[in-house]
């Protein structure tokens, strides 16, 4: 007979003390999986049709921005913890349960972070405790919880001899590869429980993600479990929360909207620039700087192999006033057309300070002019086209349709994911990225357009300790769990 870890004390955990499930999250917490629903006007889920998967060992959770699909994983984690720490376990075992939280970064995996201290069993977190330098939380009976990054050092961090539970946040970022080869063998490991919580907001491409999610809604399929929520699935919003999640829709894009909110897979919907078309329609001839108003300049600089772009928007008005292209390459000279350009239009500059750019900002800065630098990479470029997005989709940007090059390569530009499974946005093969960029730098310094009410966010990064200290409110749901999943550890 193997070796088991003997228990020397009893510590009661009392895991309802923070964290009642609202309805839909109790029907997670007892494996029922829908396999036929439908989406009423109100964006709820209605279960047509559901199958129980008592077995299941991987779970899948597609959810909208305030759903709760992390407060979730986190509280079932800890379940699974104090249900195995109750039993008998291996002596060999080194920790004796061993979990892991990974996240793209650790910037984005702020709030799994979050999560995890705030609903660790207080009578359960040992010395040397929550540790925030490491990451890691050590608990009762040898167990373990860590933070890993996959993004850090491209995933050569992610090693162990075994899991018995992991929590993937924004899964539909992680690479394939990292999934099959270094996190799938952790769970494999017999004496370890080898549990799996994978969720996300959606997210184009993200096949394995989206792969698994179409297996666990099969009744065939007892080890996999999926669930498909929207941000109104979530009962304890107020009315005022979800009055806001509608008012979102004007100020979103309608993609990624439905993306945020509905958890919708719109896949190659938000790839590409649309309705372009309807913004350059019109025709007029570039038009002289006039007074009493003010330009936004967006500038790209031609390097090596590319040109310097120039486009000028009236910021009052929201329309772009006139292009310039610049072919030659040497330096002085194209900085006198840059200079020459924002004399002939007073107001303010953005230009790519990628590399070199910044030296090149700094010295028209010096020679007098308001120029900004903007560093065009990762999610500030995501940031800035996703705001053309916007713009060109609610048609808040007005173009003349004589700018052809403009035009094309704004047609041509496609966000795409990263190795590190980031989205940021390129050009076609063959087609260049100059006068695309200098036209979102030009957007990004005119007067906003109309914002309608209630721009809002659901769920922002919340430090739950700071609320319980200051005696703010936790959102209580079904009582069931308070009573139900109270447990001794002998």
């Amino acid at each position: 007979m193997p070796k088991t870890k003997s228990k020397e004390h009893k510590v009661e955990a009392n895991l309802g003390f923070r964290y009642r499930p609202h309805a839909n999250q109790d029907l997670m917490h007892q494996r029922v999986v829908p396999t036929k629903v439908d989406i009423g006007p109100d964006g709820r889920t209605k279960i047509i049709d559901y199958v129980n998967k008592p077995k299941a060992t991987i779970f899948v959770v597609r959810a909208g921005r305030g759903f709760g699909k992390g407060v979730w994983t986190t509280n079932d984690m800890y379940r699974l913890y104090v249900q195995r720490i109750h039993g008998e376990i291996p002596s060999h075992l080194h920790p004796a349960f061993n979990m892991w939280g990974i996240c793209p970064s650790y910037n984005d995996g702020e709030q799994q972070w979050l999560d995890m201290k705030f609903y660790a069993p207080t009578s359960l977190v040992v010395q040397p405790g929550m540790r925030e330098q490491t990451k890691d939380i050590t608990l009762f009976g040898d167990g373990l919880f860590e933070q890993r990054s996959w993004a850090k050092n491209e995933g050569k961090g992610l090693e162990s001899t075994g899991l018995d539970a992991v929590w993937i946040t924004e899964a539909t970022r992680l690479p394939r590869d990292i999934w099959e080869k270094q996190i799938r063998p952790m769970l494999r490991r017999h004496d370890r429980l080898g549990h799996a919580y994978i969720e996300s907001k959606p997210r184009d491409g993200a096949d394995f993600f989206y792969d698994l999610e179409e297996r666990g809604r099969h009744p065939s399929e007892e080890h996999i479990a999926s669930w498909q929520w929207t941000a109104f699935d979530n009962p304890l919003l107020t009315p005022d929360e979800v009055a806001d999640i509608w008012n979102d829709r004007e100020t979103m894009s309608e993609a990624s909207w439905q993306q945020e909110y509905m958890a919708e897979r719109l896949e190659g919907e938000t790839q590409a620039l649309r309705n372009i078309e309807n913004c350059f329609a019109e025709a007029w001839a570039p038009e002289e700087a006039q007074p009493g108003r003010s330009y936004s300049i967006g500038i790209d600089l031609g390097r090596s192999r590319s040109r310097t772009c120039i486009t000028v928007g009236d910021v009052e008005r929201r329309r772009v006033v006139n292009f310039f292209r610049l072919d030659k390459q040497d330096w002085p000279l194209q900085k006198e057309f840059i200079m020459d350009v924002m004399r002939r239009y007073p107001g303010m500059a953005k230009m790519d300070g990628t590399g070199l750019g910044i030296a090149i900002v700094q010295d028209i800065q010096y020679a007098g002019f308001p120029v900004e630098a903007v560093i065009m990479e990762g999610n500030e470029k995501n940031r800035l086209y996703t705001q053309a997005q916007l713009a060109l989709e609610k048609e808040t940007i007005k173009v003349p349709k004589e700018f052809h090059t403009l035009k094309e390569e704004l047609v041509h530009m496609r966000n795409k994911p990263t190795a590190h499974g980031y989205k940021s946005w390129y050009p076609d093969t063959g087609w260049r990225d100059d006068a695309a960029d200098s036209f979102v730098l030009m957007l990004d310094g005119l007067r906003p357009a109309g914002m309608g009410t209630g721009a809002f966010q659901v769920i922002p990064s919340r430090d739950r300790f700071a609320e319980a200290r200051d005696g703010g409110r936790v959102p209580i749901g079904m009582d069931r769990w308070k009573s139900g999943q109270s447990a001794v550890i002998a």
